[in-house]
């Protein structure tokens, strides 16, 4: 007689596959539209007043930089420590403003795949950020406000979700997402 030592199976709940639909399709095309509108002639004209001063602030020592920004500038260091690497290496416009284009295009991401399971609001919502000239313009911006709006957007997203399925990990997420951005307003204010 032989003892069986296997874990005995455990029933698990399987979920049907996600499907792509129509909506999803048309989700990538007006992402990937979103994107085009935001990259395209991004390095084109010289930096503005503003992103100059990001790319010179960008540059400065790491150990001196929140000295700086705190008698300087009210916003956070992260958008600096992010653009860093681009100011230090002397990089072009379009590279300084890169980290931008990509936090609003990951903001226009993360809209879509939250809406997604409402298609028509998810295709009105993201062709309306995709096409917006605000959203354009400050996603083109080497400045922190595309970061805000990807902040922003993951904000709402994961409270979202929360309030549907209240989870403890989700909490946490939502609590350091609204830390963060409190942290920037208490900055604003000082």
């Amino acid at each position: 007689m032989t003892l069986d030592t296997r874990a005995p199976a455990v029933d698990r709940v399987d979920r049907p596959a996600r499907r792509w639909r129509a909506s999803d399709l048309v989700l990538v095309a007006i992402v990937a539209w979103g994107a085009w509108l935001r990259l395209v002639q991004l390095g084109r004209s010289r930096l503005g007043y503003d992103e100059a001063f990001s790319a010179m602030a960008a540059r400065r020592p790491l150990g001196n930089l929140a000295t700086y920004l705190t008698a300087h500038d009210s916003h956070p260091p992260l958008d600096y420590l992010v653009r860093a690497p681009f100011a230090r290496a002397g990089m072009s416009e379009f590279w300084i403003r890169m980290p931008s284009a990509a936090f609003s295009i990951a903001a226009l991401v993360v809209l879509a795949c939250w809406l997604r399971d409402r298609p028509r609001l998810a295709i009105l919502a993201t062709a309306i950020m995709a096409a917006a000239p605000f959203q354009i313009l400050h996603g083109r911006d080497a400045r922190m406000y595309a970061l805000l709006e990807l902040l922003g957007v993951s904000i709402a997203f994961a409270a979202s979700r929360w309030l549907a399925r209240p989870r403890p990990w989700l909490a946490a997420v939502v609590g350091g997402l609204v830390l963060r951005s409190e942290e920037r307003r208490v900055g604003k204010e000082c």
